[in-house]
């Protein structure tokens, strides 16, 4: 089947070839893919992937699919996978054009919950480029692209494609890394409108080729064990190919639950590391999970729908076979986790099955929207039976081990999970904790994360390798990050590094490793920070969001996609320096007290990140400040206003135990959703903000700003004359009296406050900033800026504190 596979990935190589080109041969993609691959293979004497250049020359010939099973399933698949272009476009004719050089719309620009819809919601296109660090920007008018930048495009890919065919047999997995890293900005097709923008390319041709793989090896292996191992041989699986009423295909659903408890409980001294170390875990358990049912089943991670956030979609078979890997999975993986954790963890699996026509564009009928939400459904459910598969392990006794009594100093139980039931020991050689087993396995999890994260280390060039042993296992396979592949089995973290077997993607920025440390490195009052932040109104941006006709598999996989690629990829850009990535070009981010952050990178930590969500730490200011940044920097990138965040910060002391910051700001980010009509805000030094003032916030800060001076021997600011702290203090005093939800007082009196609080300044030393800062405080709005004044007073004032008695 691997060359099958290979053959799904590259039948559309002609596409870009021809693009490369000024003009065309005169010859269809389909042959000019088949010439390009028959001289590459034949250079590096890989003579022997002849079928996969047949497959790619013939995929649009129906005469011979009518001879040959094989050809028949690629056609098969191809179209299933292209069903979004069931439209009115036909044969590209009519109100439509071809167009070589159009660029790809965003997969978002479709999105909607306006009621009336508008008829065009939100057009925005994204440049021809290859995937890297730095985020790309949605264009709200389509930029032409060129045949040398397609041509420059396809000689990278060959170089790293000939790499990894003449490097052995060419590997599916592999191949799939290149094509993410080239072709994600390609579009899959260029018919266009010729007026407006109204059904737009907005799949892309990596899209396409992953998922067209995806559906022809679950055919296949249906096929195989349907007919056995020689189906290929026989023409009647061609009939059978064309019956509609048959379901060959699983949706599968992998959730875990308890991730909030496992992740937010730890207070204890090495906090961040054991943090960092938890989280990753959960990545890598859903990894592993995804990497056994697939290597158990013979599929690839073509199969791997999306995977983030703690869940992941897979696309299998409609078999015996498959449903036993699924079950046998589930239990093994759940008696590991109540052996390894009891009842902290349990992954649920859940799948259901389907037939063709929920890969194809249609008004009415059974919708690929409509399959997502009964597997959500079956998930919910599945959580609402916790640990059924376990409960004669629950009624076992249980009793303390010997070492929670008899170590040396013994605290009773685990200093970190609370466990006394396990055993523990005192780690004083690294930690100086007493911990069990598995929360030191997490700690030395963090530690290995830091070290390939820390200061002057490239966030993209890591590797994550899979073997018998590693710094933390896994049923019986060991992870362990480093800056070099050292097994034959590896993933590239954040980069597509020829040879991977995945691209994985990862929120692994590390600005700051000890809380402790914002005391020394961080900027004004000693306070650590944490933001929680997600998509708003996610469930029915799939549900309600696009119209019926555009609820595809593929358009739904490519949003889930790019999302994710958002949260566990480009965050890391958003917050690093180029100690973290030599010569990187930050884009411009929000920097008040004028620090080195675009070498230094935030004083902050991403612990989660994934999906549509993402939890960071760090020192209050470059929290804050980088809140600002993701809400500006996610619009950019979906180009759509009706897709937004809403987030809240927490702010406290830095010993406070982290389930208390995660509370505090979930809590905050609670309060934002609840913002009317749209939520598309943030709450922040507690006032919630709409997120289209977070502008006016910023500039309310920079006028403030030309009052303030660097203070030259602390890490903080210091008030020009003729103004005091006790001024500044007034300031927030009537801010805070104005903002009072219960306060019901004629707001016009406490213009006489403001101007007698004005008046008491020096007009002399101020000289025409007098009249500037009196006409400007006097016309503020008492509904709406004095809020942002709330904020921003207590912004500078923290600003300007270096201790918590100053």
């Amino acid at each position: 089947m691997k060359g099958f596979v290979n053959a799904c990935f590259l039948h559309d190589i002609g596409k870009i070839i021809l693009r490369s080109k000024e003009g065309h041969s005169g010859k269809n993609h389909s042959e000019e893919g088949a010439k390009w691959l028959s001289k590459r293979l034949s250079e590096i004497g890989r003579d022997s992937l002849n079928k996969i250049i047949y497959l790619v020359e013939l995929h649009h010939n129906l005469k011979e699919a009518e001879e040959i099973p094989l050809l028949a399933l690629l056609q098969k698949a191809d179209h299933l996978a292209a069903g979004e272009r069931e439209t009115s476009k036909g044969k590209c004719t009519g109100p439509y054009k071809w167009d070589w050089y159009a660029p790809l719309a965003t997969p978002f620009s479709r999105i909607s919950l306006k009621n009336p819809r508008p008829q065009d919601p939100y057009p925005a296109f994204w440049p021809l480029e290859e995937v890297s660090p730095d985020l790309p920007s949605a264009a709200k008018c389509p930029s032409r692209t060129t045949p040398e930048k397609y041509a420059e495009l396809l000689e990278n890919f060959e170089k790293n494609f000939l790499e990894i065919a003449k490097n052995g047999d060419l590997s599916p997995n592999k191949l799939l890394v290149i094509l993410e890293k080239y072709f994600s900005f390609v579009p899959s097709e260029t018919c266009v409108p010729k007026e407006g923008y109204k059904d737009w390319p907005d799949i892309s041709l990596f899209d396409h080729l992953k998922l067209t793989a995806a559906i022809g090896s679950v055919y296949y292996l249906w096929l195989e064990e349907k007919y056995g191992p020689d189906f290929i041989k026989h023409q009647f699986v061609i009939e059978e190919l064309s019956n509609r009423n048959q379901q060959p295909f699983i949706l599968v659903g992998g959730d875990l639950s308890g991730v909030q408890n496992f992740i937010y409980t730890i207070s204890s001294k090495g906090a961040l590391l054991s943090l960092k170390g938890r989280s990753f875990f959960l990545e890598l358990l859903m990894e592993h999970t995804i990497n056994r049912i697939l290597s158990e089943a013979g599929l690839y991670r073509c199969n791997v729908i999306f995977s983030g956030g703690g869940h992941f979609y897979l696309l299998l078979p409609n078999t015996k076979s498959a449903e036993g890997i699924l079950e046998t999975t589930k239990r093994k993986i759940n008696d590991w986790l109540w052996r390894k954790f009891e009842a902290l963890l349990e992954l649920h699996i859940v799948w259901e099955p389907f037939g063709e026509e929920v890969f194809i564009s249609q008004k009415k009928g059974i919708r690929a929207g409509d399959i997502f939400a009964k597997v959500s459904e079956k998930l919910e459910k599945s959580k609402k039976k916790p640990f059924s598969e376990q409960l004669s392990s629950m009624f076992e006794p249980i009793s303390i081990h010997p070492s929670c009594l008899e170590a040396e100093g013994a605290p009773g139980a685990c200093e970190v999970c609370f466990r006394d039931e396990v055993n523990i020991s005192n780690r004083s050689d690294d930690v100086n904790l007493i911990l069990c087993d598995a929360c030191y396995d997490e700690y030395r999890l963090g530690k290995n994360i830091q070290q390939q994260s820390g200061k002057n280390k490239n966030l993209f060039s890591s590797y994550l390798n899979i073997n018998n042993h590693g710094v933390i296992t896994i049923e019986n396979k060991g992870y362990e990050f480093d800056s070099k592949p050292q097994d034959d089995t590896y993933f590239a973290v954040n980069h597509f590094s020829p040879g991977a077997e995945a691209f994985l993607p990862c929120g692994y920025y590390q600005g700051i490793w000890e809380f402790e440390k914002i005391k020394e490195e961080g900027f004004g009052l000693p306070r650590l920070s944490a933001l929680r932040m997600d998509v708003d109104n996610l469930g029915r941006i799939f549900k309600e969001g696009l119209l019926p006709e555009d609820q595809t598999f593929s358009r739904i996989s490519a949003i889930s996609r790019s999302l994710n690629l958002f949260f566990k990829y480009y965050l890391n850009t958003l917050l690093c320096g180029r100690n973290h990535l030599p010569g990187y070009k930050p884009p411009e981010r929000f920097n008040w007290a004028k620090r080195d952050i675009d070498q230094d990178g935030r004083k902050v930590a991403i612990i989660y990140s994934g999906g549509d969500d993402l939890f960071i730490m760090g020192a209050w200011l470059d929290v804050c400040e980088a809140a600002i940044d993701i809400v500006k920097a996610f619009s950019s990138y979906t180009g759509n206003p009706e897709l937004t965040l809403s987030g809240g910060i927490a702010l406290g002391p830095i010993k406070m135990p982290v389930y208390q910051f995660a509370r505090l700001a979930g809590a905050g980010e609670d309060k934002a959703k609840d913002l009317r009509p749209k939520k598309n805000a943030l709450f922040i030094l507690g006032e919630v903000i709409p997120n289209e003032s977070l502008i006016n916030l910023k500039e309310m800060l920079n006028f403030w700003q030309k009052y303030l001076e660097p203070d030259t021997q602390k890490a903080s600011l210091i008030l020009k004359e003729p103004f005091s702290k006790a001024f500044l203090y007034r300031i927030l005093n009537i801010a805070q009296e104005l903002t009072r939800e219960d306060d019901k007082k004629d707001k016009a009196i406490f213009l006489p406050r403001i101007a007698y609080l004005l008046s008491r300044l020096d007009r002399e030393k101020l000289k025409k900033d007098y009249l500037t800062l009196q006409n400007w405080l006097l016309s503020l709005d008492f509904e709406k800026n004095w809020k942002l004044m709330h904020v921003a007073m207590q912004w500078i004032i923290m600003s300007m504190r270096r201790e918590d008695n100053e």
